[in-house]
């Protein structure tokens, strides 16, 4: 990056959208990207200060995490106890697209979190223990260890409530449904 006004040529951006700085800059190629504007934001970021952490494994929050770590953020991603959500427990998912003849929800959601740590998504496969939002950076605890981040996506889903029938759980998925 080279301050405007400089006689490099190529694109210019004002990086406040962005949050890197209030400057204006200029590539030095016409082939910069908003790839590169991101990935200039996470090199000023403190390496004790992640981008974004995701809360929650499920469809949402798996999605969330292939979007973001295909922007170069980096997120890490708070799994909790119910790796993959409700969807785990779904046996034919019929109306997702790309699978003409269906596929289980189990073998969705592997699918989808090999995708998401393929673009460099990180896991962290407990529970958050305690959040604080009231001041920046945000804080996430997972039992004593404290995260930090810059922004953070909140896709806890839902969990749910059985009556506790006998075999109910046997029963799952083989015509008893959450």
């Amino acid at each position: 990056f080279a301050p405007l006004g400089t006689s490099m040529g190529g694109l210019s951006f004002t990086n406040e959208i962005l949050g890197i700085s209030r400057k204006r800059y200029r590539f030095k190629s016409t082939k910069a990207t908003l790839q590169d504007l991101l990935k200039e934001r996470i090199c000023t970021v403190s390496s004790t200060v992640e981008s974004v952490i995701i809360l929650g494994s499920g469809p949402a929050g798996l999605t969330a995490a292939i979007y973001a770590a295909r922007a170069n953020l980096m997120p890490l991603m708070v799994e909790g106890d119910e790796t993959g959500g409700q969807l785990m427990t779904t046996t034919e998912v019929e109306n997702y697209p790309g699978f003409p003849k269906g596929i289980q929800g189990p073998e969705l959601m592997t699918i989808t979190r090999a995708q998401a740590e393929r673009f460099g998504t990180r896991f962290v496969s407990r529970n958050a223990t305690k959040v604080d939002f009231s001041s920046r950076p945000f804080r996430i605890w997972v039992g004593e260890k404290e995260y930090q981040a810059k922004a953070v996506i909140i896709s806890t889903g839902a969990s749910a409530k059985y009556l506790g029938l006998p075999n109910e759980r046997k029963f799952l998925g083989r015509g008893v449904s959450a």
